[in-house]
């Protein structure tokens, strides 16, 4: 053989063994992967277990060489499953598909497990290839949905018989109630199904306000307590305490659960407290005129006038808070009953030494005698408390209503020039006010609203300056905000009242000439419009507010006097 001849034989057969090397590694590569894999795979032919990998063997108890070449009977609960499933099997396979199908293996110790199965024949035209399949253990996933299952059915069971009405609302629309809630509202059967949350309430102002009121704390995942008369399908009404909470704290808008508790009972005791309160107010103002005398005419007109505003806008919150008090003096008299009933049982046995000590040591420390007397005194002077909050001055009222408009596109400016002409009475004398009014697209707010900011920024301009200052109104466009600007050259605010000032009830002028509310409110109305107010301020040189507002209006979350986003 020449050289020639033999590099070129040399040449095919190392080129043969590169050919195959891709090969072997594939097969070790396949092998390592059966071996390995995460799920159970097997192969069988004739009825017979050819081949597992661990994890088939491991999720019923063998290791792979006790089921190789074991009959697939061994892993059946019994011959009829098998056949059934084989059965079942085969029509998938005979067309060259996947068989899939949860079913029940039998464990090595006898225990059956749940399993996922995916089939596939090798060979679609000769099925005594064989087949492969995938196992997957779902005992614990089944466990769990049955888990679910019976939580279901528990939940079922309370929603049925809970003694509260429960409702759930999407869209602002009745989704679904329990017996309670059909009861309380006079539905028979689904009949209230799809209607709208509305018919739930005496006017469209109340559903409006309970919407208003319940979009800040439920767009934020928050519970929402309230309490209210709602009206019967019958046209009555009752007072109802009512409970909103989200059912996705992710989504607020997916919709609500509502728990509605019938208080009739509670505020017809809450009514007759008030008719004494009348009585008492009656005799208190009797001791009132004699002790005027003794105070400076002036200074007691201006309280007067203070008390009178505030009472009717607090007169919810303080008329439940009352109710509360009065069912916790209740609760603490029965506490008191039951403690004594222990002391009289535990004065008729005799208990060991250690244990009479313990027990003295604790009635001791609680002063439980004190408690006794003290106790009824605190939630007494407490309801008094209350009935003296009831006297806060009506400006209060005036200053609240900032829902009475509807939103739409307004002119910032022309809501200055207005506001202005308005106050123009309050002003005279005192300053001189100076318009730079920028140009500005139209704003998507509640002009109301806004004016009512407004007019409360340039009073507080004017009482700042005294007489002979100078107040300038701007306004202008930074991107997508629109601002509106109050300057004054008064008196300045201190660094230390600044952090203070939007704070409820804070006020640094004198009895009877403010509430502290005006900076609040207006802080409120701002926050709403999804805007900001800002403040700068130098003692003795005078103050700056400036209303920030997106022009296209506040986002869709945004709690709107018009537009509550969440009320059954």
């Amino acid at each position: 053989m020449s050289d020639t001849t033999r590099d070129t034989k040399n040449a095919a057969t190392d080129a043969s063994v590169e050919t195959l090397q891709p090969t072997d590694h594939a097969l070790l590569e396949w092998e390592a992967i059966f071996d390995n894999a995460a799920v159970g795979i097997s192969f069988t032919r004739g009825g017979a277990i050819l081949r597992c990998n661990a994890r088939a063997a491991a999720i019923l108890g063998y290791v792979p060489q006790e089921l190789v070449g074991a009959s697939v009977l061994v892993i059946h609960p019994s011959r009829d499953s098998y056949e059934r499933m084989n059965l079942e099997a085969a029509r998938t396979l005979a067309t060259g598909g996947t068989f899939e199908t949860n079913c029940q293996f039998k464990h090595k110790d006898g225990s059956l497990v749940w399993c996922r199965v995916c089939a596939k024949g090798v060979n679609r035209e000769r099925r005594e290839r064989g087949t492969v399949w995938i196992i997957e253990d779902i005992s614990t996933a089944r466990a769990v949905q049955e888990q679910l299952r019976g939580t279901l059915r528990e939940f079922q069971a309370l929603f049925s018989n809970a003694s509260v009405g429960i409702l759930y609302t999407s869209a602002r629309k009745i989704q679904r109630f329990n017996p309670r809630f059909a009861e309380m509202f006079g539905f028979t059967g689904d009949d209230g199904i799809g209607q709208p949350g509305r018919i739930l309430y005496r006017s469209d102002e109340e559903y409006a306000e309970v919407g208003r009121l319940a979009g800040p704390s439920l767009s934020q995942g928050k519970p929402f307590r309230h309490e209210l008369y709602m009206r019967h399908q019958n046209g009555g009404d009752f007072w109802a305490n009512l409970i909103g909470y989200v059912a996705d704290p992710q989504d607020p808008m997916r919709g609500t659960w509502w728990i509605v508790e019938d208080r009739s009972a509670f505020k017809q005791a809450e009514q007759a407290l008030q008719r004494n309160y009348g009585e008492l107010k009656a005799a208190h103002e009797q001791l009132a005129t004699a002790h005027a005398q003794l105070l400076h005419a002036e200074k007691m007109a201006s309280i007067g006038q203070l008390a009178a505003g505030v009472a009717h806008e607090i007169n919810n919150p303080i008329g439940f808070i009352t109710s509360n008090v009065g069912s916790l003096g209740r609760y603490i008299g029965d506490l008191f009953s039951l403690l004594s009933a222990y002391e009289r049982a535990v004065a008729q046995v005799s208990l060991p030494a250690q244990a009479e000590r313990e027990i003295a040591a604790a009635r001791e420390a609680a002063d439980i005698d004190y408690l006794r007397e003290d106790a009824p005194d605190l939630l007494r002077e407490s309801l008094e408390g209350l009935d003296r909050v009831r006297r806060i001055v009506q400006d209060l009222k005036d200053f609240s209503r900032v829902n009475e408009s509807e939103w739409q596109m307004a002119d910032l400016n022309a809501g200055v020039q207005s506001t202005l002409n308005m106050a123009s009475s309050e002003l005279r004398g005192k300053a001189q006010v100076a318009l730079a009014l920028g140009e500005l697209p139209l704003v998507h707010c509640n002009p109301g609203q806004i004016n009512q900011v407004l007019m409360n920024l340039l009073l507080n301009a004017g009482q700042a300056v005294g007489r002979e200052g100078a107040i300038t109104i701007r306004s202008g466009l930074d991107g997508e905000w629109a601002w509106v600007e109050v300057e004054d050259n008064g008196c300045g605010i201190a660094p230390d009242i600044q952090a203070r000032i939007f704070d409820p009830f804070f006020t640094t002028k004198p009895v009877g000439q403010g509430t502290g509310l005006g900076l609040t409110i207006a802080y409120g109305i701002v926050n709403r419009h999804g805007g900001r107010l800002d403040v700068r301020s130098t003692p003795g040189a005078g103050s700056s507010f400036r209303i920030w507002l997106p022009v296209a209006g506040a986002a869709p979350t945004s709690s709107r006097g018009s537009a509550p986003i969440a009320s059954p």
